[in-house]
């Protein structure tokens, strides 16, 4: 066994090697560990179970967190910023996902949605959301009025009445 050691210590080729897998084995450490900018891996030491235990001591903290599934990271976000990321299409395409998730251009013939026509009537319902929203909120009270009776008039003045009194 000392033999073999002075062998390893005497050759610098052997040196060089052993060194090499060291500093091989950091740099895949170091490669793997998450960036300051994304969100927090929810490790596990069970299977199945173990991403539960750890969700389950610290969910306050978790919004946003990444879980490792069968070989890849795959980041969950919470419901108060999934609005953020679906607003982001240029990141994200809610589109690509769901189609990578359910293929339906390869159950139906035409299952085509065109992407600039999505777009288009994005823009034009935002633009015009107010206006929508106000024309909408009146038909509701009309039909109310036509088919229930005049309790929103009603509804309106006690709720009127009542922030006077205060």
């Amino acid at each position: 066994m000392e033999k073999f050691i002075e062998i390893l210590l005497g050759d610098i080729y052997i040196q060089s090697f052993i060194i090499g897998l060291i500093l091989a084995a950091f740099l895949i450490k170091l490669s793997r560990r998450t960036n300051l900018n994304e969100p927090p891996l929810v490790y596990y030491r069970f299977p199945f179970i173990g991403h539960t235990w750890s969700y389950l001591k610290d969910c306050d903290n978790m919004e946003t967190f990444s879980l490792y599934v069968f070989g890849q990271i795959m980041t969950i976000v919470g419901k108060e910023t999934t609005h953020e990321v679906l607003r982001k299409d240029q990141d994200f395409s809610f589109r690509e996902g769901f189609r990578m998730q359910i293929p339906m251009h390869l159950i139906f013939e035409h299952p085509k949605l065109d992407e600039e026509n999505v777009k288009m009537v994005r823009d034009f319902v935002a633009g015009k959301l107010k206006h929508l929203i106000s024309r909408l909120q009146k038909n509701i009270i009309n039909a109310i009025d036509l088919y229930i009776g005049e309790c929103v008039g009603k509804f309106l003045s006690l709720h009127f009445k009542f922030l006077m009194q205060d």
